[in-house]
């Protein structure tokens, strides 16, 4: 099966407010695109706190992008439903 993330294939626009503060949060992509060379030597907990997702939706396919907020300078995970068959 093929899924797409519809936010990174522009059929959607990211209009997501900060959870902190209420203002209009940035979409800086797939948090996956952060993972480089060195990501096996990076802190596990931070990454999978980014990652998780509520129990009964982990049965959905997701996209994890980043947000970051400029103005509280606070970063969070948006969870993307996939589109697929």
């Amino acid at each position: 099966m093929s899924y797409r993330c519809p936010l990174c294939n522009g059929f959607i626009a990211s209009h997501v407010t900060c959870p902190a503060c209420h203002q209009l949060a940035s979409d800086y992509g797939k948090i996956e695109d952060y993972e480089g060379p060195y990501s096996p030597y990076a802190d596990y907990t931070a990454y999978t706190e980014l990652t998780s997702m509520n129990q009964h939706e982990q049965d959905t396919p997701v996209c994890t992008h980043l947000l970051y907020c400029e103005a509280c300078q606070r970063s969070s995970p948006l969870h993307v439903r996939e589109w697929g068959p």
